[in-house]
């Protein structure tokens, strides 16, 4: 047997040995990280990881940041995350921004597409997928995101759907923002329950009821002309599909009991699988009443134009002044009228010579005058 070779450390024993080209095996971890290293520098993109401190400092980042910007990874590597986000198009920069602040607070990850400036002045779309991760227990979360550039046929045709979902919601937020702005109420309430699913601020405002009060509420609770049946008899044309739209005139009542005119415009719709009814009221306060002054001031011209008529003709001042009198009540639209004249002295008694309307002795023993004493 062999003498053992005392000289030999237990770290001599553990250590690995070299191979017959010289060369120490790599551990097992080793080989781990160099494969992950690896297959993460050959992602076609650039993978980044920012630092939980404020500038969320840019920490780790691929040599695929040279590729798709055309930046030294070291442009971006240890500075704040917004040198990177300083070559963003300016028209998309607050977008992204706000949508990843967002999900930041969310605690969630986010996918969005955006525009950047590469260094030799193109413009490029890429695509971002950012994620807030705690690497160590009750550690701060730190920030991992990929960015990679959109140029195979499935990433643009996925891009111009982001891009054209992106573009319809602005839209339809756009949109709605109008729609609840807009002075005109507009309800949506529920074809089977009838109650209110949401109502623009010029329908609250205007009934003093919040959203949460309408949403315990129907349309018949604010029209009291209208009676359940009543109603159903309005939406059947709409629930049987025989109209699109049905129009009518009623009365509005507010949270603090007065009432007002209003025209509706009612439609069937959908809300996703909820059938619904979308109504629009137009408040007609200001209509009726310019239509009741217009209606007063054609009244006023034609007793204006019969009188001139009539003292055209007059042969007679009291028959002149009974005629008036008569124009007054059945074309002005006056309960009744009369008239009078002033007599000498100093009390200056105004005596009824002519009158329409009044019961035959309603004007006897009138006493009136144009002295200061009694006007």
């Amino acid at each position: 047997m062999k003498p053992r070779d005392e000289s030999k450390t237990r770290d001599d024993i553990n250590r690995p040995q070299a191979g017959s080209d010289g060369v120490l095996p790599r551990s097992e971890n080793t080989q781990r990280v160099d494969a992950l290293n690896s297959l993460v520098e050959n992602l076609p993109g650039m993978a980044y990881r920012c630092l939980a401190d404020e500038a969320k400092t840019v920490s780790f980042l691929t040599q695929g940041g040279l590729r798709l910007t055309g930046y030294s990874p070291s442009t971006f590597l240890g500075k704040p995350l917004r040198v990177y986000r300083d070559i963003i198009h300016s028209d998309d920069r607050a977008r992204v921004h706000q949508e990843i602040e967002s999900a930041a607070e969310s605690n969630r990850s986010i996918a969005v597409d955006y525009r950047i400036r590469t260094a030799c002045g193109t413009e490029r779309h890429v695509f971002e997928q950012v994620k807030h991760v705690r690497e160590e227990e009750g550690g701060p979360p730190v920030l991992h995101g990929f960015v990679q550039d959109i140029v195979e046929p499935w990433e643009s045709k996925i891009t111009d759907q982001s891009l054209e979902l992106r573009q319809a919601r602005d839209r339809l937020g756009h949109f709605g923002r109008i729609l609840d702005h807009s002075l005109n109420e507009i309800y949506i309430f529920d074809s089977q329950t009838l109650k209110f699913v949401d109502a623009n601020r010029g329908a609250r405002k205007n009934l003093g009821y919040s959203i949460e009060e309408l949403r315990t509420l129907t349309p018949i609770d604010i029209k009291p002309l209208l009676d359940r049946h009543a109603f159903d008899r309005i939406l059947k044309p709409l629930r049987l599909k025989q109209s699109e739209k049905i129009q009518f005139a009623t009365i509005h009542e507010r949270k603090d009991g007065t009432q007002y005119p209003v025209e509706v415009d009612l439609q069937f719709a959908s809300i996703g699988t909820t059938e619904v009814y979308v109504a629009i009221i137009y408040d007609l306060t200001e209509s009726k009443r310019a239509e009741q002054e217009l209606r007063r001031l054609n009244r006023a011209l034609l007793v204006h134009t019969e009188c001139n008529k009539t003292l055209a003709h007059a042969d007679n001042e009291i028959e002149f002044l009974n005629d008036l009198c008569q124009i007054v009540v059945e074309v002005g639209g006056f309960n009744s009228a009369w008239a009078g004249l002033c007599g000498d002295g100093d009390e200056k008694a105004i005596h009824p010579v002519a009158q329409h309307g009044f019961e035959a002795d309603y004007l006897t023993g009138l006493e009136t005058s144009l002295a200061a004493a009694n006007p």
